[in-house]
């Protein structure tokens, strides 16, 4: 296992700097980073047997979406096929890789994501944990202030909302109904600045 955590702890390194060279939030970057902690943690705590590098991954990737790009898939698309082509280039199986698929396209499906594959349903915990789930934020009390410690929420909720109502307007087949960029598109209709969307 501590073989697996330094090379993850490598891989993570690496894929910070290329999403951030490709155009990432940083803010989007450290909430990424805040739900593979918390994702790892749900993993540890069920004792579900998961790829590390396919964890980072999915976790990393898992907002990519909202990267200024030239696809006009929706937001979960496309940081789902880039998740992909990375799982695949760091020589993840073509099944490790379509789990990591998965993972990063159901994360915003409730109800969807809570039954697949463990690492689906972890990265969705990761998020659930990030985005104030109180019954995970007391499973991982101590963990949350550490991880909010190193990786500050930067407005999060504000910044990722934004990001992804603006690529939707741009190019609405990004926030294609149904779909959470499409009910956050609904709902920052006469929001109130700095006010977290009603659908986040």
């Amino acid at each position: 296992m501590s073989g697996e955590r330094v090379s993850s702890h490598d891989l993570t390194d690496a894929l910070e700097h290329r999403l951030l060279a490709a155009g990432l939030h940083t803010s989007v970057l450290a909430h990424s980073l805040r739900v593979h902690a918390f994702a790892r943690a749900e993993s540890d705590a069920e004792e579900f047997q998961i790829d590390e590098r396919a964890l980072v991954i999915a976790c990393l990737f898992h907002d990519a979406g909202s990267i200024p790009a030239a696809s006009s898939d929706r937001f979960e698309v496309v940081g789902a096929d880039l998740a992909r082509d990375v799982a695949l280039g760091e020589g993840l199986s073509p099944r490790a890789s379509q789990e990591v698929w998965d993972a990063v396209a159901l994360h915003t499906s409730p109800g969807i994501a809570d039954r697949q594959r463990p690492l689906s349903r972890c990265v969705r915990r990761g998020v659930l944990t990030d985005f104030g789930n109180a019954r995970l934020r007391r499973r991982h009390q101590k963990l949350v202030v550490e991880v909010e410690e190193r990786w500050p929420r930067a407005e999060i909720e504000l910044v990722l909302q934004g990001l992804v109502v603006d690529a939707a307007k741009e190019d609405p087949r990004r926030g294609a109904a149904p779909s959470w960029s499409a009910d956050l598109v609904r709902g920052s209709v006469g929001l109130p600045p700095r006010q977290i969307n009603p659908y986040f």
